[in-house]
């Protein structure tokens, strides 16, 4: 019997790349919850996109009752309180259907623990969804994966992941790292996330925290590992975590194929080495799921940088 498997937020992000994964599988169907009119030129085999209201419980729980989801994904972006909200309500949502019995929060990123809310203080709508679920009927797992390799990338052509440079623009053989660039910490490629939640789905049981892991690495180790694809050294500066001093973060250009503004680049990389530096990008080294299932092998960032270099 084929599954069903709602996804919100799955037009975009590692929603998208986790919705073109599944409907590549004949075990699964894919119901894609969209508060935008669904893509005209985007016809998926075992995808149906429904548009829906995140406002309306009632509403949301209807649908997954009539489409007979029996797993929920959400893939939103948790940027702010109403983002937030939404996520909330999905969960209300799929306890009212009768139908949802397991559920995935979004998260796709590092350990979002409490300790570490003075960096992030977004780390509050993380933990909401995750008490919420705690007290609900419904199986779960927060799906963990460090940081996303896809940033190591050329542009927005190599992945659906927003195009930011996580440090290191391997385009221009540039690099600005935090610190002494020695702090470990965990990348994985996003189309590996999307490969490790379609086997979670096919677990009878979660852990809380399903961790996926691709490669522990440094700035440094990256770095070498660049300079030997490209044959080229890398210009690198190494400036303070605590934030962008005269002016080296500007020094990395975001690609204009991104659409980003460089002062996001700034506030994004600024984050993540404060993250990095504290250790709380390296994943745990004991329950690594991913190390677990049979078959399952996710690239390296040499990998990575070889197949993208490759012509």
């Amino acid at each position: 019997m084929t599954a069903v498997i709602a996804v919100a937020g799955g037009t975009c992000g590692m929603g998208k790349v986790i919705v073109d994964h599944l409907q590549s599988e004949t075990a699964f169907k894919v119901v894609i919850l969209t508060r935008s009119e669904p893509p005209l030129r985007r016809n998926l085999q075992n995808v149906e996109y429904v548009k829906v209201d995140y406002d309306d419980i009632p509403s949301l729980a209807a649908q997954l009752k009539l489409h007979t989801a029996r797993t929920l994904i959400s893939a939103i972006g948790l940027y702010s309180q109403e983002c937030s909200q939404a996520q909330l309500n999905l969960i209300e949502a799929a306890e009212q259907s009768k139908t949802v019995q397991r559920f995935i929060p979004s998260q796709y990123g590092y350990m979002t623990v409490e300790r570490y809310c003075d960096i992030d203080p977004g780390i509050k709508w993380y933990l909401a969804a995750g008490k919420r679920l705690q007290h609900s009927t419904l199986q779960f797992t927060h799906v963990v994966c460090g940081g996303f390799m896809d940033c190591l990338g050329l542009s927005e052509r190599d992945t659906d992941i927003n195009p930011l440079h996580l440090g290191i623009n391997v385009t221009d053989c540039q690099a600005s790292i935090p610190e002494d660039g020695n702090a470990l910490f965990t990348l994985t490629h996003s189309s590996d996330v999307a490969t490790f939640v379609g086997e979670l789905l096919k677990l009878d049981v979660w852990p809380e925290y399903s961790i996926c892991c691709g490669e522990d690495v440094t700035f440094n180790d990256i770095v070498r590992i660049a300079e030997n694809i490209r044959r080229r050294r890398f210009r690198v500066t190494y400036i303070s975590s605590v934030g962008p001093v005269n002016g080296t973060v500007a020094a990395l250009k975001v690609p204009k194929v991104g659409g980003r503004q460089q002062e996001d680049l700034e506030s994004f990389t600024t984050l993540a080495n404060q993250l990095i530096v504290a250790g709380a990008v390296l994943l745990p080294l004991e329950n690594r799921l991913s190390e677990k299932l049979p078959g399952f092998k996710p690239r390296t960032v040499q990998e990575f940088l070889k197949e993208i270099w490759k012509n």
